[in-house]
């Protein structure tokens, strides 16, 4: 994810993710799957861009075993991200090697 968003742009994420994700889950090869969400280069977002993100994040359950999102070091960066998802399978991480290693563990 780079730069600003629009809500456009978000609704152009949520049905290519959602696609995506129902493609992953019909296809009977596996029941769940982590995710890796790289934020770094992804910018503050407009509250409205924002909000729209967090709906979408909702709508992406099924299937998903566990989260790892990858912030920068922005203490406003990191609570704009958390705000975007509290479940309790999402974890933070200021590297992309942690979040692997949470991953992978």
């Amino acid at each position: 994810m780079f730069g600003l968003w629009d809500l456009a742009e978000v609704q152009h994420y949520e049905t290519s993710v959602v696609s995506m994700t129902q493609d992953i889950l019909r296809s009977g090869l596996i029941r769940q799957f982590d995710v890796l969400v790289d934020l770094r280069h992804h910018p503050i977002q407009p509250r409205e861009v924002a909000e729209a993100l967090q709906r979408v994040i909702g709508r992406l359950r099924d299937g998903v075993a566990r989260v790892a999102v990858v912030t920068s070091n922005s203490s406003l960066h990191k609570l704009q991200a958390a705000r975007l998802d509290q479940s309790a399978h999402t974890r933070f991480f200021a590297s992309i090697e942690d979040a692997d290693s949470w991953l992978s563990a």
